[in-house]
């Protein structure tokens, strides 16, 4: 497992470089994009699609089961759903985005309160890595929610059509303040990870190698 999950880092890094300098060079659907916002956004990705499973995988038999298989479930289904409505209809709006992340945010919460059973505290400890990852989510939904916000205040209706604008991008004052945000706590959402990643090595470190 530990080798997969280098290389599906290295493959998000990899597909973040090369759809940065796609949307740069080649003025793709949806405008150049940040860099901030190029690692926010291959970032969630790993974390929504690769990283969900993978802790669902390790920690499967926990507490927490139930609600990681919700978020998996949840992450699928808005990757259809958003895929569809940006690609093909191209009628993608920031407010669609947030009423997911809305819905995804108090799913997960509200199994959270579900499942909590005992000592909360000795909950956590036994499941520590499952309950870190969960909180992670729900951190990154509602920054998530937070940018799609702020970029929906600047641009409006202009995120629909063929030349839809779906990114932040350097080149464009409006967006300054955004990008300045999404470079600060992206600093902070590496870190989080981090801890989460030194806590599968040191607890599950022989099921992970």
């Amino acid at each position: 497992m530990l080798v997969t999950l280098i290389l599906c880092i290295l493959l998000f890094i990899g597909l973040g470089f090369n759809f940065y300098n796609k949307q740069r060079r080649n003025k793709s659907i949806g405008g150049a994009i940040s860099k901030a916002k190029t690692i926010w956004l291959f970032f969630a990705l790993f974390q929504y699609y690769f990283f969900s499973v993978f802790v669902l995988l390790l920690c499967f038999g926990t507490l927490l089961t139930p609600v990681l298989v919700a978020a998996c479930g949840f992450f699928l289904l808005r990757f259809i759903l958003q895929f569809v409505i940006m690609y093909f209809f191209k009628k993608w709006r920031p407010p669609m985005g947030i009423a997911m992340n809305i819905v995804s945010f108090l799913v997960i919460i509200s199994m959270l309160f579900h499942f909590m059973s005992g000592n909360i505290f000795e909950w956590i400890v036994w499941d520590r890595v499952a309950f870190l990852y969960t909180v992670l989510i729900l951190c990154i939904l509602a920054t998530d929610s937070v940018y799609a916000w702020m970029f929906y205040k600047i641009v409006g209706l202009r995120t629909m059509g063929e030349n839809g604008i779906w990114f932040a991008s350097d080149d464009d004052p409006a967006f300054r303040k955004i990008n300045w945000i999404t470079s600060r706590l992206n600093i902070f959402f590496f870190i989080f990870f981090g801890l989460i990643l030194y806590l599968i090595f040191t607890n599950y470190g022989s099921y992970v190698y």
